[in-house]
């Protein structure tokens, strides 16, 4: 009988009694949101921690937070608007996230730690401690390493036999500017009114300016006199533009003089030329130094460039030339590419980046101008945190990766990428001249089939004399693929066909206020990314939510940003006689799902690294025929 009535009792009590049990055992817990990551001097980043607790919602548990550096002077924090500083109420069902910023000042160099507690001030005062400790580096030179493992890419021959050959293309910079009344500053902050990349060239650790003549770097101006050579026009939106000589470039620039514009000076690899790879062998690699001006110049960029590999090149006294894919001239006396062109001859895939001082840097890899040797890109392992501990696959993910990206328990993901390009239809008709073949044949074609009874090694495509030509399809060796967008940029006047002889479009067919040009490129009239609109457009570039086309993209809107009113004209529509532009491009994705398939691709292309808002001088690796990874002789 007393066990019964004990029984019952039980039953009586609430579970909020059981949960305040609870609370006093354990009143909260604290999860890391962001990872702690390395840190460059002069930079800054925060890190999420998330407070949670089953107290109930009547009597939370009230959680302060404080931080106890073991240098204040160099390990410098703050909380999300005091976020938990004064204290904050936690309960089941609402956890609370707080940001902690850290910024360590210019000139340090050693690892900094310190101690985040975390403490209840109502109850019995539970706390927990989290030990900190952030590397820190000097500055933010990197290095980029490719490695190839490409045993016979299309278009292999000449000189450089089944090699790959490194093609390395930089960005233009601002030209070099001076001290003046007009440039002068006292902090970053004074130099936000010019550009985005200017800071303040001079300020010591502590925010002073000795000598009093700090100014706002990254080629800032007002006037054309801010500049170092004061050519007429040279000011162009706060920027100076104008060069002569390297001498009127910043450090790390140099100065094309036949456009008379600056353009980050070529890095050279520790070789130029990859050796073919075999399967089960060790494959070989590049490394490229970039090293960090970003103090001296006031320009918060490290380096913008481009990669694209090359193949089938003639090579003399070091000059790397007439490359049967990925041609980009030569320089004198080096394997870089012709400075002047500062461009590939199409078609290309261009893995791109640009490596940023002291917060994110952002990269990609883009089938824009077409698709040759498959690549991936991703940070060096221990360079950075993994998308998964951001809870993001585009923070510091693998854009080309040729397995799937998971994060957040496999709900937000990337697809992999399988590089195996299947030629899209018209009328249910294929568009061979999407193909980019040789001219190792020439015979007239419309079919693969007229192609193979010749010789099983020859395809139906486009060779480059007749993508600026008449636009015939010839049996040849393939040698990747173009895309319309391309094709466009080289000839204006081109008419797109299927195997039928059906016309598609032209490019310079007009489908409302674009042509179709436009529409491919996102330029004129289309230069209006239609995720940014509110209403239905039919003058907006492209947008797409690729899911809709089953390829495997997360769907969080806090991740890819969804497509609510697309142009019409550019998805495609009967209605309107429009062959559109989504058609031809989705192909692209579906091969590597990671990658650029038209310019405003940004929301399911573009990788940032490190997260935290900050930098940790973040090292790269780009793989070559990165299907070929890890395979081992049949």
């Amino acid at each position: 009988m007393k066990r019964l009535l004990f029984c019952l009792l039980v039953l009586l009590i609430p579970i909020s009694f059981f949960q305040t049990i609870h609370a006093a055992t354990n009143p909260f817990s604290i999860a890391q949101g962001t990872p702690v990551q390395a840190m460059v001097a002069g930079s800054s980043q925060g890190v999420h921690f998330i407070i949670s607790s089953a107290a109930p919602k009547n009597t939370p548990v009230v959680v302060t937070c404080s931080f106890i550096p073991d240098d204040p002077s160099a390990l410098q924090y703050s909380f999300n608007n005091a976020g938990c500083v004064a204290g904050v109420g936690v309960y089941n069902g609402n956890p609370v996230d707080t940001l902690v910023s850290f910024t360590i000042p210019g000139n340090i160099t050693s690892t900094q730690k310190g101690k985040l507690i975390f403490r209840q001030t109502n109850g019995r005062g539970y706390s927990t401690t989290i030990p900190v400790s952030i590397a820190v580096k000097a500055n933010s030179q990197r290095t980029i390493t490719v490695t190839n493992y490409c045993t016979r890419p299309n278009g292999a021959g000449k000189s450089t036999g089944n090699d790959i050959v490194l093609g390395i293309i930089s960005s233009a910079t601002p030209a070099k500017n001076q001290y003046t009344s007009y440039t002068s500053c006292s902090s970053n902050a004074d130099c936000s009114i010019f550009t985005i990349y200017s800071t303040c060239v001079g300020l010591a650790a502590d925010g002073s300016c000795p000598g009093g003549n700090c100014y706002c770097g990254g080629g800032a101006c007002s006037r054309d006199s801010d500049c170092v050579n004061s050519h007429s026009g040279t000011c162009q939106k706060n920027a100076c533009t104008y060069c002569a000589t390297d001498s009127n470039c910043m450090t790390g620039s140099s100065c094309n003089t036949t456009a008379n514009l600056c353009y980050f000076s070529f890095p050279t690899p520790s070789k130029y030329q990859l050796n073919a790879y075999t399967f089960g062998g060790r494959a070989d690699s590049a490394t490229i130094t970039l090293p960090d001006h970003t103090a001296a110049t006031g320009f918060t960029q490290v380096f913008n460039g481009r990669i694209s590999p090359r193949v089938g090149c003639t090579l003399t006294n070091s000059e790397y030339s007439d490359c049967n894919v990925a041609d980009c001239g030569t320089t004198t006396g080096s394997g870089a590419c012709n400075f002047a062109r500062n461009a590939f001859a199409s078609p290309y895939p261009l893995a791109e980046f640009t490596l940023i001082g002291t917060t994110p840097d952002t990269y990609d890899l883009s089938l824009e101008s077409g698709a040759t040797v498959a690549m991936s890109m991703y940070p060096t392992p221990g360079s950075a945190a993994s998308p998964n501990a951001y809870g993001n696959p585009y923070i510091c993910g693998l854009p080309g990766a040729t397995v799937e990206v998971q994060t957040n328990s496999g709900q937000q993901n990337i697809g992999k990428s399988t590089w195996a390009f299947n030629l899209p239809s018209y009328l249910n008709s294929p568009v061979y001249q999407l193909r980019w073949v040789d001219t190792s044949n020439g015979t007239s074609c419309s079919s693969d089939a007229t192609c193979q009874s010749i010789d099983s090694s020859y395809y139906c495509g486009l060779t480059k004399a007749n993508e600026t030509g008449g636009g015939t399809t010839t049996c040849g060796k393939p040698l990747g693929y173009w895309t319309f967008d391309q094709i466009c940029t080289d000839k204006s006047t081109f008419t797109f066909k299927n195997a039928n002889n059906d016309t598609i479009a032209s490019c310079g067919t007009d489908y409302g206020s674009n042509t179709y040009a436009d529409l491919l490129a996102c330029s004129g009239a289309a230069a209006a990314s239609c995720y940014n609109e509110g209403s239905s457009n039919a003058v907006c570039g492209g947008c797409a939510n690729w899911q809709d086309y089953n390829i495997i993209v997360p769907t969080s809107k806090y991740i890819v940003p969804q497509c609510s009113y697309p142009n019409t004209y550019w998805v495609g529509s009967s209605k309107f006689d429009a062959p559109g532009v989504l058609p031809f491009v989705t192909w692209l994705k579906q091969a590597c799902t990671s990658c650029y398939a038209y310019p405003y691709d940004d929301k399911s292309s573009t990788f940032t690294c490190p997260g935290n808002t900050g930098q940790s001088a973040v090292n790269y690796n780009i793989d070559l025929c990165p299907e070929n990874k890890g395979l081992t002789p049949a």
